[in-house]
């Protein structure tokens, strides 16, 4: 982590407080592993297209206590992590390395663990009482806080959560640093926000 990262502005003054939940940043650390993960698999393997034909085929109304929980996981790749099939063709990777199918049945054997763990906490997510969360991971691949300050303003989403009117808030950031071959960085921040929860709130929910 960088202990020492400064995103965040005070407004007008104002002390900014954040939350460093163990248990929120363990969350937000699978959260982020997920995401990671999930650049090093195949959307065009048949893994893929078969767990997208089952998120297809889960009814959109399906309330979730009702739901597998093979159901509850290609839910979540299907809605979190957006799959889609890119060449219709499949992949040729496949064909082509006779490590790589092994290699990517791994990958998403990994993700299923890891969702497992994430969706332990899903339904008594750890924030503060009276608070709903919101937040959205963000990836780099440099380190450089300048830089990445910079990209970061660039945001809608993160210039939304700074900018929040509200005055009893807690942000949450996480970081994680991945050493890549050539000494490339891959960098996921997620970048999180727990503002009151109001009425309209429940009535939406």
């Amino acid at each position: 982590m960088m202990q020492n990262l400064q995103l965040y502005r005070g407004k007008k003054g104002m002390d900014t407080m954040f939350d460093h939940n163990e248990e929120l940043m363990q969350q937000l650390r699978i959260f982020l592993d997920i995401h990671e993960l999930w650049r090093q698999i195949d959307p065009d393997g048949p893994t893929a297209q078969r767990v997208l034909e089952e998120y297809k085929a889960l009814p959109k109304d399906m309330p979730r206590d009702q739901m597998t929980e093979q159901q509850k996981f290609h839910r979540f790749v299907g809605d979190i992590l957006k799959l889609r099939i890119w060449n219709r063709h499949g992949s040729p990777f496949f064909h082509s390395r006779k490590d790589y199918e092994k290699e990517q049945k791994h990958n998403w054997r990994t993700l299923e663990k890891l969702h497992g763990e994430f969706q332990k906490k899903e339904d008594s997510f750890p924030i503060k009482r009276g608070k709903k969360f919101k937040g959205f991971p963000v990836h780099f691949c440099t380190s450089d806080q300048d830089s990445i300050r910079q990209y970061l303003m660039q945001i809608k989403e993160y210039k939304q959560i700074i900018d929040s009117d509200e005055e009893d808030v807690f942000y949450t950031i996480e970081c994680r640093i991945i050493g890549r071959l050539g000494g490339i960085l891959s960098v996921w921040l997620y970048v999180g926000i727990q503002e009151p929860q109001r009425e309209a709130d429940f009535l939406e929910e």
